[in-house]
């Protein structure tokens, strides 16, 4: 553990089994609620690393960002659909830290 409670990641298991998750759970591991908080070049250089083609098509996108038209800036609809934490975030745990959250529960109905 770290400054403020931070710790850095060993590993990033993506959608474990439900016998891999209760492994997991009972020894308190960290469960990610994906509050994902970070600086954008950072993020931009693991999607670079781990998807160079979904990086190149995010960096096109910045000539757009003064765009005058709602459909010139549509650019982004055509990016190709992929698994941000499975592909990204779990390629680079070493890159990673968490930092555990107390106090929320969810919202009665």
């Amino acid at each position: 553990m770290t400054d403020h409670g931070i710790s850095h990641i060993r590993g990033f298991w993506e959608k474990p089994s439900p016998n891999i998750a209760r492994d997991l759970y009972d020894r308190r591991y960290l469960w990610n609620s994906f509050v994902l908080v970070a600086d954008a070049a950072t993020l931009l250089s693991l999607i670079g690393r781990a998807l160079p083609e979904l990086y190149l098509a995010v960096t096109r996108i910045r000539s757009f960002l003064g765009a005058a038209t709602a459909e010139e800036v549509l650019v982004y609809r055509d990016l190709p659909s992929v698994d941000f934490s499975g592909r990204v975030l779990a390629e680079f745990p070493a890159e990673l830290a968490v930092l555990p959250v107390t106090g929320v529960t969810s919202a009665k109905r």
